[in-house]
């Protein structure tokens, strides 16, 4: 069981960072994403919990 949970764990990690990787392709790439990233990061700024996590992290 152990094993099986180490396997799905690392094909999630993977999953992550091939999509993180495409992002930044493509927000360089394309206009079209670059504003969806920052519309999207502007959002996640104004949500209250957004204070409690970057205070959390350091």
């Amino acid at each position: 069981m152990k094993k099986i949970s180490y396997i799905i764990f690392d094909l999630l990690t993977i999953a992550f960072l091939i999509g993180a990787y495409a992002i930044q392709y493509f927000t360089k790439k394309k206009l079209g994403m670059l504003r969806w990233v920052n519309y999207h990061n502007m959002q996640f700024q104004k949500n209250a919990v957004y204070g409690i996590v970057k205070y959390i992290t350091f």
